[in-house]
């Protein structure tokens, strides 16, 4: 059964698979239907059975007055998630920086936590990827892709290495994101 959840300006989502088999959907969801908005926040959708029915939409996390955009998700390895997001203000077009929240259950959530703080913040696209040693996280700011990682369920992220100086390239790349291959290697998508 398919739920409409796109009555509003929604966009922006990852999926992830929790540890008792439920899917979740997280998603930024504009409450008054445009790109950019501070009446954003964050929603997530909930699938008992494998997505053949899906629950009503609720709210995960909301800065008031600010547009809550930029969703990335990913399992945390221990069968929660972790959500990255930016927080911006739609009316000087200015970040007020990136933070994570996390959840055992998709319904209790801790105080979010900051990613990165700055105008030149980083934004983190779709997927957050889990490996053994933690929850990696591809980013991305005016001066590259940059590799990231949290062995603390989001409270604190390292920034490991420069992935792609974006100054050796003539295109503007956009919104990275990260893939890990069966065969043990990583890949980059960018737009």
């Amino acid at each position: 059964g398919y739920k409409k959840v796109l009555n509003t300006h929604s966009r922006e989502g990852s999926m992830v698979k929790l540890g008792n088999g439920d899917l979740l959907f997280v998603y930024r969801k504009g409450l008054d239907g445009q790109h950019t908005s501070n009446e954003s926040a964050i929603y997530a959708i909930r699938s008992t059975d494998e997505g053949d029915t899906w629950g009503d939409p609720y709210l995960v996390y909301d800065t008031p007055g600010r547009d809550d955009r930029n969703i990335a998700a990913g399992e945390d390895g221990n069968g929660g998630v972790i959500v990255v997001w930016r927080v911006f203000d739609a009316d000087t077009a200015t970040s007020d920086g990136a933070f994570s929240i996390h959840s055992t259950d998709g319904v209790t959530w801790t105080t979010p936590s900051v990613f990165a703080s700055s105008n030149n913040v980083d934004l983190v696209y779709q997927k957050l990827v889990p490996r053994p040693d933690g929850v990696y996280a591809l980013s991305k700011d005016d001066a590259g892709f940059h590799l990231n990682r949290t062995s603390d369920n989001g409270l604190n992220w390292v920034r490991l290495t420069t992935v792609v100086t974006l100054s050796d390239y003539s295109l503007p790349f956009v919104e990275p994101f990260l893939i890990d291959l069966p065969n043990g290697n990583s890949l980059i998508l960018a737009r």
